[in-house]
């Protein structure tokens, strides 16, 4: 994984070891939910069926990688668009890798930041126990983290 949990640990100043379950558990989800607006933070093999012959595909994913099956191809991966001279066939497997090569500074921070957000939620307590006049945030991403993934989040279809 691109951030591991003494990377955590060291943003939120924890010290000792004794939490150390929950803090994995907390970073883990906060990676989980940077990687639904941004896709992998890492690369991550996939594979796609060309839905009809043609000399180009645009594939379900961008930050394309590499493509391994068939070679030969020319890849715009920002775009998810592939080009082959000889043309696929419908139905022919392309393997490829899509994701992040290098984590970007500004994702990195946005996933120790997710991950401070919820670890500092999860230390206030149940519900109805926090110290009176207290403001529970909840659980959504924070501002501060949705603009740091701004520039990584793709375009969707409804």
């Amino acid at each position: 994984m691109a951030i591991d949990l003494e990377d955590f640990k060291a943003h939120i100043g924890l010290t000792s070891s004794d939490q150390n379950d929950a803090a994995q558990g907390i970073l883990d989800a906060a990676v989980a939910a940077v990687s639904v607006r941004v896709g992998p933070l890492s690369p991550a093999s996939a594979t796609y069926a060309a839905p009809a012959s043609g000399t180009t595909i645009v594939l379900p994913h961008t930050r394309i990688v590499e493509v391994t099956s068939p070679t030969g191809c020319t890849v715009n991966g920002d775009a998810g668009v592939i080009s082959l001279d000889a043309g696929f066939t419908a139905g022919q497997v392309i393997t490829y890798t899509h994701g992040f090569s290098t984590l970007p500074a500004d994702v990195r921070l946005a996933v120790l930041e997710m991950a401070r957000h919820l670890w500092q939620q999860s230390q206030r307590g149940p519900f109805g126990k926090q110290p009176q006049g207290a403001v529970l945030a909840g659980y959504s991403m924070p501002s501060a983290v949705t603009e740091l993934i701004d520039p990584y989040v793709g375009l969707g279809f409804a």
